[in-house]
């Protein structure tokens, strides 16, 4: 995960509370998004950062939703909430 990415969001965010909401999008392969413990990574990800999880965008690779669309649409959810 990107998290130096997601730290200095929070921290520009917090810094500039008066500029309009910035978001940071992530790039996700397949191999990082069918990791079993992705989701929870990205939660604990948000929490230790300080980020506002809406302003964090997910960008995953096509191939990662084509093996098993299920459960990828269960796992994009789980990031969702």
């Amino acid at each position: 995960m990107q998290h130096r990415a997601c730290l200095a969001l929070a921290r520009l965010q917090a810094a500039r509370p008066q500029w309009p909401p910035l978001f940071l999008t992530l790039n996700v392969s397949a191999q990082d998004f069918a990791e079993p413990d992705f989701v929870h990574a990205l939660q604990q990800m948000v929490r230790e950062t300080g980020v506002d999880p809406r302003r964090v965008k997910l960008e995953v690779t096509e191939s990662a939703l084509i093996a098993d669309p299920d459960a990828a649409a269960a796992r994009l959810r789980a990031c969702r909430e």
